[in-house]
């Protein structure tokens, strides 16, 4: 026997607007274009990463507990390569080298003639820096696999059990098994990830 759905209440309608915000003045910056959560400098409080796609790319991290609404109170921003595409996707990815804090992982699908690049900093991360700072970087196999494209990029745990957090990126155009067939990754946490 199939049950039935019923509608819950809703109790109250808040509008986006009246909630804590930050914005970026520059026009075409699609800020908020990815978005999650951690807490990658360990102190207990979580901390919030979102990425703005304009111009290369660049990934904002805020360390709660939050405060302020401009980008430039960022606790770091980390930079996409020239001609890049660096804030696809993002994940405040856990602990993928086990040492008490989250890492940050930043996708870039256009990297590497469009293989995708998922970009990894082990945290605790804080002020300015780019991709050349990166501990890590996974990249597609062949040219225009678009590795992370479209936010195929999240923290899985320890799928692997071997004591490190995990993170499954995905790849829709690969074409191993047939034309766009697409593949999912598990990259695997370790020491010095």
């Amino acid at each position: 026997e199939v049950g039935s759905l019923e509608a819950l209440p809703v109790k109250t309608t808040k509008k986006l607007v009246d909630a804590a915000a930050w914005y970026l003045s520059d026009t075409g910056s699609l800020c908020g274009s990815a978005l999650d959560s951690g807490d990658q400098n360990g102190d207990g409080y979580p901390d919030l990463a979102f990425s703005a796609l304009g111009g290369d790319g660049t990934l904002y991290l805020f360390n709660g507990p939050l405060s302020g609404s401009s980008l430039s109170d960022a606790d770091a921003t980390l930079a996409g390569p020239t001609g890049g595409n660096l804030g696809n996707a993002v994940a405040l990815a856990g602990d993928l080298d086990d040492d008490g804090f989250d890492d940050l992982v930043g996708g870039d699908y256009r990297d590497s003639s469009d293989r995708g690049t998922a970009w990894v900093w082990l945290g605790p991360l804080s002020g300015s820096t780019d991709t050349s700072t990166a501990d890590a970087a996974w990249t597609g196999d062949t040219d225009y696999d678009y590795a992370t494209y479209d936010g195929a990029l999240t923290y899985v745990g320890d799928a692997s059990g071997d004591g490190y957090d995990d993170v499954l990126v995905g790849a829709p155009w690969v074409d191993d098994q047939g034309s766009s067939s697409g593949a999912a990754w598990l990259l695997t946490g370790g020491p010095g990830q």
